[in-house]
């Protein structure tokens, strides 16, 4: 017998998480206290931690088997936008083209 697909999930208990803050631009340091989570999220490009969302870059220079420590995504809403300009709109311009021949 050959198995064709396998799902396996493993629920973890975060008990704290460092810093409590962090500006809306990201790009600080997400310590989680976890055995294991750097090993796992190492060793598998589809597990991640996702903040908002948005994936946290773990950081392996700073990431222990113990403690895993990744970088916060920005986090853009209107009040980021208008006030902090964290992302702005912008345009493509050009002439379409297509390279069939």
């Amino acid at each position: 017998m050959v198995a064709t697909a396998a799902t396996l999930a493993n629920t973890i208990t975060v008990t704290s998480v460092a810093p409590q803050s962090c500006s809306f631009n990201g790009g600080c340091l997400l310590e989680i206290p976890q055995q294991g989570l750097t090993g796992t999220l190492l060793g598998n490009p589809s597990n991640v931690v996702r903040v908002c969302g948005q994936v946290c870059k773990v950081s392996t220079a700073d990431s222990t088997p113990a403690s895993t420590k990744c970088y916060l995504p920005p986090v853009a809403t209107t009040y980021s936008i208008d006030s902090f300009t964290i992302n702005k709109e912008s345009y493509l311009m050009g002439v379409p083209f297509s390279s069939n021949s």
